[in-house]
């Protein structure tokens, strides 16, 4: 890295080791076989890695933070809920973990589109952009009506 610090495979195995020292050898190594499968499109198989991270090393929140994700992606909601709620209790600050449990808990309710909206629409009421607002929770009444009532 002294070398030359725009070495990209340098700069990947730098991290990797500092993950190794941060969070122990066996969890980094099971998140970075996570990260290789997420790449590859294997969803499924970075799921089981990047859990098998958490269970080594309970406090490796990217860890945690790869498996709400991928239980997200596979439409596991309530076990991606239970995830983002933990990071969430690592990092009470955490706003994107924040964001993507209340995503989670609408989807859960109204179903993935209209959840999204819903989410949406509080994102742009809360930047008081109010036109998109309404704009986003009309998308979510069109995905599901049922929804009006809540």
């Amino acid at each position: 890295m002294a070398l030359d610090p725009s070495d990209e495979r340098a700069a990947y195995f730098a991290q990797y080791a500092q993950e190794q020292q941060r969070w122990g050898k066996e969890a980094a190594e099971a998140f970075y076989e996570g990260q290789t499968f997420y790449q590859q499109g294997q969803v499924a198989m970075a799921l089981e890695r990047f859990e098998a991270a958490t269970r080594i090393n309970s406090q490796y929140k990217e860890a945690l933070v790869w498996t709400a994700r991928c239980y997200q992606e596979l439409g596991q909601l309530p076990q991606a809920a239970n995830y983002w709620q933990r990071v969430i209790a690592l990092d009470p600050n955490d706003s994107r973990a924040k964001y993507f449990l209340t995503l989670t808990q609408k989807q859960e309710v109204y179903g993935d589109t209209a959840g999204q909206e819903f989410a949406n629409g509080i994102d742009y009421y809360q930047k008081n952009d109010f036109a998109n607002a309404e704009a986003a929770f009309k998308r979510a009444i069109a995905a599901n009506a049922s929804s009006v009532d809540n």
